[in-house]
């Protein structure tokens, strides 16, 4: 008999295989043009990510003005930064998004299985919001 929480191969070949499909369907989304643009809120990431860098020649006090205009938490541009993206690297800007997004997918199914929820029915939920257009949008 196999205990409720185990994983048989069958899942975990779902489970992979499905990671496997949306990460490749974002990963296309990041690397197609004219699927990603600058909105507003973009834009003002990059410029917070790059003036964290020492070597960049964005001065510090465009990352004070920003953080004043702008309330935005500081923990997404800091992982822009801290892996390589910026206003000069906008493809690892996006390639660093993606992967978050992923990510988060991948935590939203470990929550679902943590508050009980079965493991079809945890697939069938990361599709579901992975498939939504702001997930999509934001994924690259």
């Amino acid at each position: 008999m196999i205990p409720k929480n185990s994983v048989t191969d069958k899942q975990a070949v779902a489970g992979l295989f499905m990671l496997a499909a949306i990460a490749s369907y974002f990963f296309y989304l990041t690397w197609h043009d004219g699927f990603a643009d600058l909105i507003s809120d973009s834009a003002i990431y990059l410029l917070m990510a790059s003036s964290l860098d020492a070597h960049q020649e964005v001065p510090r006090a465009v990352f004070s003005v920003v953080m004043s205009d702008y309330h935005f938490p500081p923990m997404y541009p800091f992982m822009l930064w801290l892996f390589g993206g910026g206003a000069d690297y906008p493809f690892a800007s996006h390639i660093i998004n993606t992967t978050l997004v992923i990510s988060s997918l991948v935590c939203f199914f470990v929550w679902l299985r943590a508050l009980g929820a079965g493991w079809m029915l945890g697939l069938m939920l990361v599709g579901v919001v992975s498939l939504l257009p702001v997930t999509t949008y934001f994924a690259n």
